[in-house]
């Protein structure tokens, strides 16, 4: 059986400057496409966001906006219904930026056994210059405090199949409109221990200024990448890691 990795892009209506030039420099990046059987941008809310065409599937996912926690919950039962097991979901949010192939990057990396996903961004884990490689992540990070960031990860079929038939993710619905990186954790924690970080990231966050959500002033964190290479990087330069 072929494994098939499917993307599944983030995005609601009032975020036009993002999600264009995210999806500019997705494409720009060097966008594997025989290697991609569907992208698909989930829309919350009105669907206007992607007005002016786009050789991509657009899905309005509700009418009105139910924020970022049930919209990540919609797109996750979305993926578990279109997949099998052996594949694969990419998900970004709107507003970050690529390194140079870094698609091919993340498909070659995939999710190492054991591991629930591997995320190619991180804000908090890694201390700036750490050496290039892959390591497992404690679920709830090394400080204790969560992951945080779902800007760009990769889920196998299997982890998406244990969010969406854990009750936790509609229990903190009810009192919670985002912090979708933290329930997914809180909902995989009974089947996994750990997560994986490619260092260095393959993405930036170029909204890491623009959140309606981040106590800015209650964080030492900023939310730009640890380790994001600047200038042109080519992620094809990376060695193999083990």
């Amino acid at each position: 059986m072929t494994m098939k990795t499917r993307i599944y892009i983030q995005t609601c209506h009032g975020r036009e400057k993002h999600l264009w030039a995210m999806l500019q420099s997705l494409v720009e990046s060097g966008y594997p496409s025989q290697e991609i059987e569907r992208l698909t941008i989930c829309v919350d809310g009105d669907a206007s966001v992607v007005d002016g065409g786009t050789p991509f599937d657009v899905v309005q996912l509700s009418r009105q906006s139910k924020g970022n926690l049930r919209t990540f919950m919609a797109i996750m039962s979305r993926a578990f219904a279109e997949g099998q097991p052996g594949d694969r979901m990419l998900f970004f949010e709107d507003d970050i930026s690529f390194c140079k192939n870094a698609l091919t990057r993340m498909l070659r990396v995939g999710v190492p056994s054991g591991c629930a996903f591997t995320t190619f961004f991180d804000m908090k884990e890694f201390f700036p210059g750490t050496p290039y490689g892959l390591y497992r992540v404690p679920l709830q990070g090394v400080d204790g405090r969560g992951f945080w960031g779902l800007q760009a990860v990769m889920f196998p079929h299997e982890t998406v199949k244990a969010f969406h038939e854990s009750v936790v993710p509609a229990q903190q619905a009810e009192k919670l409109k985002s912090h979708s990186d933290m329930v997914l954790v809180k909902a995989l924690g009974a089947q996994y221990e750990s997560y994986c970080g490619h260092v260095p990231c393959l993405v930036e966050h170029e909204g890491a200024t623009d959140s309606a959500i981040w106590k800015f002033d209650e964080h030492e964190i900023n939310r730009r990448a640890t380790n994001y290479r600047h200038g042109g990087f080519d992620a094809a330069s990376l060695p193999v890691y083990s």
